[in-house]
Formats: structure tokens, C-alpha cells, sequence
């Protein structure tokens, strides 16, 4: 019986009609609700909380509760609407008019205002940073977000090993929306739109220096570890006569030998790097440290905090027709074009942009495409953050056979990216 929970492989997609619309739910608060988690499994519950969404995490929001060994709360919307981010789930398209099932339980979506600025919100994010690093989970998002949910919850069974709930690698207990309440969406410091200009300086550490920054002090879990990283930045902070409050930023890679930190406006960053005596694997006496500081300043203003943002989080495989899947858009005809892989994902980026419903920004770029003969994705973004997108074109094999790749047309095969807009006062 364990098995079947693993991997959410319990969510199914049904026509069925559904059930619940009825019921009135269950109000507990959140911490009630991850403590006692069998005395309202298979219940239709109202449940208010802070959600964490990012890379394989869609999540209420559980570290307040007083218990770090505590099972979180995977979130998964009801009805054909696909779950926001990628996981193990797996679960980022959904048949059209379909309404998931959970342990043979149907649960529909309300779709509503509260709904669309729930997930407007939500997925709200900044797509870079401004020093030109990827954006790394939370402290990329534009809005914290709390909203009352109502919906079906299922415990994760009592078993030996922690992979045997559900969501992201059977992390969790479940709870499957059907209509959200009272949204609350609380702007970070996080600046959207605008463009920076970054410099960076770097101190080189000795031996003793660098024993001091990579020491590290007990900790009792993950998240106390991160803020111990956090701690060490202190240091190299003053070193520059910077101002440095750990709670007011991001700490990364703190379990490697290459920590760095990122203020909450992402406009400075600290970076370690040890230097070993075996450099190419990371070990022996460490020798020493190179700190790195980086500080951006806005050469055009972003958009003031007190500016609405808005952003779609889009994901379609636009090889399957539109009555299998909502989210290729409208069928896609057999449009194909010519030429090289770079000019043919133009093309189909403007046709995937159609589908979508989005209108692409003027400053757009290809920063990239790899090198597939068959498949090829490539990577598109603007200057502001505003957009990224990924996509995915290709071509016939057995076409090639006859005709040789460079007489192949391409076509759009896979698309995904962030679209934000800044909404109208």
C-alpha cells in the first residue's frame, strides 16, 4: 500500500462528475493540520498559510510549526490546472476539461479572481539577477504569498521511510485545492524590470583567514546550517566596510566549498572559494581563500515596489494536439521553417508566444542554442528580467535520410518560460 503513494502516483485524471462541492470543510490551522495529520486525512478542510513555491517545491509554508521532523504539505490544484513548477510529480500539463482524482476522489478547481491572482502572484519572479547569475529559488519571487485553501487532504501514511507521502519524491502529506480565499501578497525587495550595471572586487585570503571564513560552527538542521553560512559572510562583509545583516539575504551552495551570499534587493553578493593543495577535487590542507564581492547599481530604474507585477509561468509540449493537452494552446498546424537553428527558433518562439497569448518584449535575444542535429532547445531573454524563455524546435529523422539535415525544415516542439507584465494602477 506504501508504494502507490510514491512519486504522487495516486493523482489520476477523471471525467467523472465531482464531489465535495457540498461538503462544508473542516477549518484547522496549518500547524494543527501537519501535527495530527490522520485525524483529517480523506477531509475536505479550509487551511490558511504561507505557500513556498520554487525548482521541485510547491509547498505550504511548515517551519513555523516548532518541528523540523514535521512532514511538509505538497499543494496540487484540482480540475486541469497543472501544478506551477517542475518536480518529480511530474504533473506540469493536464488534459483539458479533465478533474484530477486523488485515491479515487474527484476534486474540482473554482476558478474565480481569487484564483488568477493567486496565480499571478504566486509564480511572480524575477528570471536573472542582476550581476547576470541565475536567480536560485526564493529570493527570486516579487511576492511572498498568503492565501486561505480550501480543498481535499490526505495524509501520508505511517511508514519507516520518509519517501513514501506525496509531491516531490513522496516528500509529503497532500492537499488538493478547490478554491482559493482571501489572498494575501506581501511585495519583497526583490526589484522587477530595470537594468544594472555590476562590479566586483575580490580579497585574497590566507591560510588563517580562510580557516576562520570556512569554519563551521554546530548545527542542528538545514535550515539552522544555512543561517550558520550566513553568519561567516559577517566577516568578509567588514572587510569592505559593508553593513551585512544575515537575515536580510540568501545563502547558497553552504554545504560545498563555494558558499555564496545575496542580499534580499540582489544588488550584493559574497562568494568563498577555497583553494586546497588538490585544487581539481576539492581536498587536503586548505591553503587559503579568494572572497569575492559583487555590487550592482541601476543605470534604469526597475519598477517601484509599489507596482503590481504580474507573471505567467508557461510550460507546453506542442507536439500533442489540443484535445489532449490545455496547454499547447490551440492545434498546431504543421508550420515548419527553414534555415539555421538560430532564425528557425525566432520563428517558432513568435508561434509558441501566439499560443501562449503573450506579447514578446522588443529587447528579446538568443543567448544560446546547443547543438542537436534533430532536437534543438534554445534560450531567450530580455535585459529587464521581464522574460525567459526556453525552446525546444526539431526536425525529421527519416526526412534526413533522404534529404540531409540542411534540406530538413524545423518545427516547434517544446516550450517554457516566465512572462511578467507590470499591471495598470
Amino acid at each position: 500500500m506504501v508504494r502507490r503513494h510514491f512519486y504522487f502516483a495516486l493523482l489520476l485524471i477523471s471525467f467523472l462528475p465531482v464531489s465535495g462541492l457540498g461538503q462544508t470543510p473542516v477549518k484547522v490551522s496549518l500547524c494543527d493540520l501537519v501535527k495530527e495529520p490522520q485525524k483529517y486525512t480523506r477531509q475536505w478542510v479550509e487551511v490558511r498559510g504561507t505557500v513556498d513555491i520554487a525548482f521541485e517545491n510547491f509547498t505550504l509554508h511548515t517551519r513555523d510549526c516548532g518541528d523540523a521532523e514535521l512532514r511538509w504539505i505538497w499543494l496540487a490544484y484540482g480540475g486541469d490546472e497543472p501544478t506551477p513548477t517542475a518536480s518529480t510529480v511530474n504533473d506540469r500539463t493536464r488534459p483539458s476539461g479533465a478533474v484530477l482524482k486523488v485515491d479515487n476522489i474527484p476534486v474540482q478547481l473554482r476558478r474565480d479572481a481569487n484564483l488568477e491572482l493567486f496565480k499571478g502572484r504566486l509564480v511572480a519572479q524575477r528570471v536573472s539577477a542582476q550581476d547576470g547569475l541565475g536567480c536560485h529559488g526564493y529570493d527570486c519571487y516579487f511576492y511572498k504569498v498568503t492565501a486561505t485553501l480550501v480543498g481535499l487532504f490526505m495524509a501520508a501514511p505511517d511508514a519507516s521511510t520518509n519517501l513514501s507521502g506525496y509531491g516531490h519524491m513522496g516528500c509529503c502529506h497532500l492537499l488538493t485545492i478547490q478554491q482559493v480565499r482571501d489572498v494575501d501578497a506581501v511585495r519583497t525587495e526583490v526589484p522587477a524590470g530595470g537594468r544594472f550595471f555590476c562590479s566586483e572586487d575580490t580579497w585574497e585570503m590566507d591560510q588563517k583567514q580562510a580557516l576562520e571564513a570556512f569554519k563551521r560552527r554546530s548545527c542542528t538542521d538545514l535550515m539552522d546550517c544555512e543561517r550558520a553560512v550566513k553568519d561567516q559572510f559577517g566577516a568578509i562583509a567588514t572587510h569592505w566596510g559593508d553593513k551585512f545583516e544575515a537575515g536580510n539575504g540568501t545563502a547558497y551552495s553552504f554545504l560545498s566549498g563555494t558558499p555564496f551570499w545575496r542580499s534580499a534587493a540582489m544588488l550584493t553578493t559574497y562568494k568563498l572559494q577555497a583553494h586546497y593543495t588538490d585544487q581539481k577535487h576539492g581536498s587536503g590542507p586548505l591553503l587559503g581563500a579568494t572572497a569575492t564581492r559583487t555590487t550592482c547599481k541601476a543605470i534604469e530604474p526597475p519598477y517601484p515596489l509599489s507596482t503590481r507585477i504580474r507573471c505567467a509561468a508557461l510550460f507546453s509540449d506542442f507536439d500533442v494536439p489540443k484535445k489532449k493537452t490545455k496547454n499547447a494552446g490551440s492545434q498546431m498546424s504543421d508550420e515548419t521553417w527553414m534555415g539555421t537553428r538560430e532564425t528557425a527558433s525566432r520563428q517558432a518562439l513568435e508561434k509558441a508566444a501566439q499560443q501562449w497569448g503573450i506579447e514578446l518584449l522588443p529587447q528579446l535575444s538568443l543567448q544560446s542554442c546547443d547543438k542537436g542535429e534533430q532536437y534543438t532547445w534554445c534560450h531567450w531573454t530580455e535585459p529587464t528580467s521581464m522574460q525567459s524563455f526556453e525552446i525546444q524546435i526539431s526536425r525529421s529523422r527519416f526526412l534526413h535520410g533522404m534529404r540531409g539535415w540542411d534540406n530538413v525544415p524545423w518545427k516547434l516542439s517544446r516550450g517554457n518560460g516566465i512572462a511578467c507584465v507590470a499591471e495598470k494602477n
